[in-house]
């Protein structure tokens, strides 16, 4: 019974392995969140099986104007649009570190890169921008002529299968902001003190 059973999981898991192995990665390298790649915001496809057509970011600010230094392969388009992946909510998780998982709210935008030929689709590539805004954990996604790929929010952010980070705020995330706040209050209370 044991042998049946063996015989009939191995090709199961086999075949889910090499789906996941197939899977297009994103991992996210962008000066922002502490990376060190060539932009505030840097997005590194590998995509081994399967040619990329395009490929989606979430973002909270829908001003292309803000967006400059894009990189974007030959031939692609480059735009911002509403509606996109999930998000975080304001969370900024280090890279390499699980995310809290995202908020259940549509997002503002997506940051989209594409081509409609298929002779342009890439199998790598470095997406990116520079952006004057915080970063927060979001949602990608990127599309093969025939599949549609996207993060899994259990995998560690910005190395491949998990989450990246995308812009969030032009002002410092929550607890960012609450330090601050805390800050002055005891350099407002130090300077009483001392009158």
């Amino acid at each position: 019974m044991k042998a049946l059973k063996l015989a009939v999981l191995t090709p199961i898991v086999l075949s889910l392995a090499t789906q996941l192995a197939a899977s297009p990665l994103v991992s996210y390298e962008g000066t922002e969140a502490g990376g060190n790649g060539t932009r505030d915001y840097t997005y590194v496809l590998q995509a081994d099986k399967e040619p990329i057509l395009e490929l989606r970011v979430t973002t909270n600010d829908l001003d292309q104007k803000h967006y400059t230094d894009v990189l974007t392969p030959d031939g692609w388009y480059f735009a911002i649009e509403t509606g996109g992946p999930l998000h975080s909510g304001g969370r900024c998780t280090p890279i390499g570190e699980i995310s809290p998982g995202p908020v259940r709210m549509v997002s503002i935008g997506q940051v989209r890169w594409w081509t409609d030929d298929p002779k342009l689709a890439v199998d790598s590539f470095t997406f990116g921008f520079n952006h004057p805004w915080y970063a927060q954990d979001v949602g990608w996604n990127c599309h093969s002529e025939e599949n549609t790929f996207t993060e899994d929010w259990e995998a560690p952010v910005g190395e491949g299968a998990g989450p990246v980070h995308g812009v969030y705020s032009a002002i410092p995330e929550p607890a960012t902001m609450s330090l601050l706040a805390i800050a002055a209050l005891v350099l407002t209370c130090l300077r009483r003190k001392q009158s």
